[in-house]
């Protein structure tokens, strides 16, 4: 084995294992670089879904409103309907058109079975 002379920290190292020692150390800062990037992508994906949560909630906040607003109207459209269809409301409908009461009711029998005038 055959020992390098030059200086620094692996000086007494054969090649070999200054080879290894230095694959260990990119093995290990390799590790550490995808360790980082792993984090950095969870910390991304954690922040895009609290802000698509959040914009959910906004969504749903909105609906709820519309939801609110459309039974409050349909509540009222509910009111007006039972106001028109009140017999009071009909007596007065009946006056301002000029309508009046039908005494006696005639039918019309037919017994040639046509309804319709062939030409």
């Amino acid at each position: 084995m055959t020992k390098f002379m030059l200086g620094g920290r692996f000086s007494h190292l054969d090649r070999t294992t200054k080879t290894s020692v230095f694959s260990e150390q990119v093995h290990n800062k390799m590790i550490l670089v995808l360790l980082v990037a792993a984090i950095f992508m969870c910390f991304f994906v954690y922040l895009w879904q609290v802000n698509g949560m959040a914009t959910k909630g906004y969504k749903i906040k909105d609906l709820q409103t519309r939801v609110y607003d459309l039974k409050d109207q349909n509540k009222k459209l509910e009111l007006q309907v039972a106001d028109l269809r009140s017999s009071a409301r009909i007596s007065e409908k009946i006056k301002e058109m000029n309508l009046v009461e039908v005494v006696r009711i005639e039918y019309l029998i037919d017994n040639s079975g046509s309804v319709a005038v062939n030409r």
